[in-house]
């Protein structure tokens, strides 16, 4: 029974001298409040440029500010009555991160606001006088438009930083419109991944 009750002993000591110099480790790592990713999909868009940075060290809280480019033809998840579509994108946000410094889950909001250049199809009765009756077509005439649209979104996921930096994000991006010139549909859920470096 004594041997037994020793060897459980070694062997507790044993596991809390392990756990010792990992968790020494991990609160040893430098405290990185900034990062730069490039992120496609979700608020990015098709794909962007992000920073991120910490509102004080040591917060859980963090802004974000991007640039995106967004391209599509025909119709897609966002717009209904176009030919073709670019957009210049600014994603806006604030997250909310919760766990380790290493990896962490991912709590965000914010509005993505940007300039669209649309150009689609418009058609038009035109009436043409053929000998002594009048025929009756539908011409299509090209149209290009320029506007300024937006849209909010959320964000939950998982994000993770090496010990040199490294990040990695990846998540769903939960996104709603309330109306424009050229509406967007009222409710998407977009996935997003990242890669970058936290400094």
């Amino acid at each position: 029974m004594k041997t037994k009750k020793v060897s459980f002993s070694l062997l507790l000591a044993s596991l809390v001298m392990l756990a010792m110099p990992v968790s020494a480790q991990e609160t040893n790592l430098p405290e990185r409040d900034k990062s730069v990713f490039l992120e496609i999909g979700g608020p990015s868009n098709f794909a962007g440029i992000n920073y991120e940075a910490r509102f004080k060290k040591g917060s859980p809280w963090e802004y974000r500010v991007g640039l995106a480019f967004a391209y599509a033809s025909n119709s897609n998840f966002l717009f209904d009555d176009y030919d073709s579509m670019r957009a210049w994108t600014m994603p806006l946000g604030v997250n909310y991160l919760i766990g380790h410094k290493r990896s962490q889950l991912e709590l965000g909001a914010g509005i993505n606001v940007g300039l669209y250049n649309l150009h689609y199809t418009e058609w038009k009765e035109v009436t043409n006088p053929t000998n002594s009756e009048y025929t009756t077509t539908f011409e299509a005439f090209p149209k290009t438009d320029n506007c300024f649209e937006y849209y909010l979104f959320a964000n939950v996921g998982y994000r993770h930083v090496s010990k040199k930096g490294f990040l990695f994000r990846v998540g769903l991006t939960p996104a709603v419109n309330f109306g424009g010139k050229h509406d967007f549909k009222g409710f998407w859920l977009a996935p997003y991944i990242s890669f970058g470096k936290a400094f």
